[in-house]
């Protein structure tokens, strides 16, 4: 897939012209339309992608870019703890459920750190059942609460 996208192979543009319902494809508009395949566009596709598998999707449970970002975050945290074992990031995983996103160890919806509530009314993390309202999905609001989420990974990766 990577080597379809980039460089944009002349297959990939010229599908991309038939569905834009183009006839015929000169060099002209082929130039054009590899200009404008890049990152920028490609990831608007993706959203697109997105919001249409949640659509169609039975469970209608789709992971969104504020969840993945709320991951990388907080395995960010335990990466930079001296009480974490590099080699146990690799543990640290997530469940996506309706409603709720949890980050957890194993694999096991029971082993959890803490589990988000990300909508549009509430940004929450709850640790150990104590709920903290955040104001953003960033690293400066998920580090505030950095104490409890290692104390947890700690607890539950021994």
């Amino acid at each position: 897939l990577f080597n379809t996208l980039y460089p944009p192979t002349d297959e990939f543009i010229k599908s991309i012209f038939d569905n834009m319902g183009g006839n015929r494809l000169t060099d002209t508009i082929r130039q054009r339309i590899f200009k404008l395949v890049n990152s920028i566009s490609l990831q608007e596709a993706l959203k697109k992608v997105r919001t249409k598998e949640g659509k169609h999707s039975k469970s209608g449970i789709v992971t969104t870019l504020n969840e993945l970002k709320s991951l990388q975050i907080i395995k960010t945290i335990l990466a930079m703890s001296s009480k974490i074992n590099n080699n146990d990031l690799d543990r640290v995983g997530y469940k996506d459920y309706k409603g709720l996103f949890k980050i957890i160890i194993d694999d096991m919806p029971s082993k959890q750190i803490c589990y988000l509530v990300l909508n549009s009314y509430k940004k929450s993390i709850n640790i150990k059942g104590k709920e903290y309202i955040l104001k953003s999905i960033s690293p400066k609001e998920i580090t505030k609460h950095r104490k409890h989420i290692v104390n947890e990974a700690v607890r539950l990766l021994n």
